[in-house]
């Protein structure tokens, strides 16, 4: 799958971000400038995630990579959790595409490390505070971090793009 916010000539992706979910995001960013390698949101089959797409798409990364003689990237995926308010059935949904991207990850050869919200956001904004603020936060951050990802940052349908891009960020800034 060609991603649309794939940035020609970036060096190689080192930390990967995964927001989880149907409206989550794919991000990757080299170790060194924090260039950006690509930023799309979370791909579907129907209302679900495409497993099989992301897993490509992590398998294209660790195989590009290791024909290089490199070590694969690491990913950083937004620890799943159920929030209140949320209805028992998409919190199943939830839990399954979570659970499918944790597959994905482990077949791809992908290390990964599990990172809360509050964790990576308190890194990265100053804040672990959940809130419409904190949205509009993360989007004036990517937008300044990498100004290529206006456009996809300025629409709220792309937040989970938006998170993944600052998770990869998170790991590449802790050196996970």
């Amino acid at each position: 799958m060609p991603l649309k916010h794939y940035v020609e000539g970036a060096g190689s992706p080192r930390f990967l971000g995964i927001d989880p979910g149907a409206t989550g995001g794919l991000a990757a960013i080299d170790a060194y400038a924090g260039e950006l390698a690509f930023c799309a949101r979370m791909p579907l089959l129907g209302k679900e995630i495409d497993t099989e797409t992301v897993f490509n798409i992590l398998r294209g990364v660790v195989l590009d990579l290791a024909a290089k003689e490199e070590p694969p990237p690491l990913c950083i995926l937004e620890k799943a959790h159920a929030m209140p308010g949320q209805g028992v059935v998409s919190m199943f949904n939830y839990g399954r595409g979570f659970g499918r991207l944790l597959g994905a990850l482990e077949i791809s050869g992908c290390p990964f490390r599990l990172v809360t919200p509050q964790a990576w956001q308190k890194a990265i904004l100053g804040t672990g505070k959940r809130g419409k603020g904190n949205k509009d936060a993360e989007a004036a951050l990517a937008m300044r971090r990498w100004p290529e990802v206006k456009k996809l940052a300025q629409v709220k349908a792309n937040n989970g793009a938006v998170d993944a891009l600052l998770l990869a960020e998170y790991g590449r800034n802790k050196g996970a």
